[in-house]
């Protein structure tokens, strides 16, 4: 118990500190819902039964919530700070296959070298070619999985080049057959079409 007023103690201190420093509204709010769900505590409630009720006077959010502030509490009991949320902090890295030129670039090489090329020689390219020229600096290399899963989302596919073979057909004797069959039905329909003279336009 005595651990446990403590903590309330210390959190208060913590929590006008980071307010006079102007710490962000989501931290203060974690601040404060470790503290109301500790104080619950203290008078005599169970853990669940404290973290739903903080919850309800806090923000009203579900369940996740309610297991997020005793996780908070816990990991403040253990280390004496509240853990802060990392959302929207992480680095924002641009997508530079969506970039126009970039994509023009890749498909032209690709047209280029459409029978030469391999996913370790398209790589190599984006890797000594593409990347270098661009403004924003990027300097990561990219594997051939990346450029394989790209390549894919544009809609390409990579395969084995073969050549075809191409099949004469017009002298199988079925084909011969149906050609006989055609010109014997034109020659009929033929004494019903109206024939044009070279001088004029008189219908014989």
């Amino acid at each position: 118990m005595q651990r446990l007023t403590d903590a309330i103690v210390l959190l208060e201190q913590q929590k006008h500190k980071a307010a006079q420093k102007g710490e962000s509204a989501m931290h203060l709010l974690r601040r404060s819902a470790v503290l109301a769900y500790l104080r619950l505590i203290k008078n005599g409630e169970k853990r669940q039964s404290a973290s739903a009720m903080t919850v309800i006077a806090i923000n009203g959010k579900g369940a996740y919530c309610v297991k997020a502030i005793r996780n908070w509490a816990n990991a403040f009991l253990r280390s004496g700070a509240i853990p802060v949320s990392k959302c929207g902090k992480h680095k924002k890295l641009k997508c530079f296959f969506r970039d126009e030129d970039v994509r023009e670039k890749i498909d032209t090489y690709l047209r280029e070298n459409k029978f030469e090329v391999c996913i370790h020689i398209l790589t190599k390219y984006i890797n000594e070619e593409v990347l270098p020229d661009l403004d924003d600096g990027f300097s990561v290399k990219l594997s051939e999985r990346t450029v394989i899963r790209w390549m894919k989302i544009f809609g390409h596919s990579y395969r084995e080049a073969t050549k075809g073979v191409y099949m004469v057909g017009h002298e199988r004797d079925n084909v011969i057959t149906y050609c006989g069959q055609f010109f014997v039905k034109m020659v009929e329909h033929e004494k019903r079409m109206p024939t044009f003279t070279d001088d004029c336009s008189d219908v014989i």
